[in-house]
């Protein structure tokens, strides 16, 4: 089996300890050093850390939750959004007779506004004041 050389750095002790250890066993230094790299991979052979994988479990459990929550809230919140839209009052007496198609529509641009500021480079709070007042104010007439 053909090898390959690594030059190892040790500390003083460890140094001591290896070339002692070999000396008592008749190997060379390299062939302890090759032994507890060896029982270091049949330990564990992927490399990971032992708890690594029961902490990527617990960061992944509480992913889930975080994304459970915000799926909870984002329901709340449309659901407040819909009943102010349905419940708050018009500014005209007169748009009672379409007030069923008033809240639909608005509830659609409020979606459609969301579903804007939700696209990459989109900003739900950044154009608050422009675009979106203003075809809310166009609907209130």
């Amino acid at each position: 089996m053909s090898r390959m050389g690594i030059t190892v750095y040790l500390p003083p002790e460890l140094e001591s300890q290896v070339l002692r250890i070999a000396k008592s066993r008749h190997l060379s230094a390299s062939g302890i050093i090759a032994n507890a790299v060896k029982a270091l991979f049949a330990e564990n052979p992927n490399g990971v850390p032992d708890g690594v994988t029961r902490q990527l479990a617990r960061i992944e459990s509480r992913l889930d939750k975080v994304m459970r929550d915000n799926a909870i809230l984002k329901e709340a919140l449309f659901f407040y959004v819909r009943v102010w839209l349905e419940y708050n009052p018009k500014l005209e007496p007169e748009e009672g007779d379409t007030s069923a198609d008033s809240d639909q529509a608005r509830f659609e641009l409020y979606l459609d506004y969301v579903r804007r500021g939700l696209e990459p480079r989109g900003s739900v709070a950044g154009d608050w004041e422009g675009e979106f007042a203003q075809a809310f104010a166009e609907m209130r007439r």
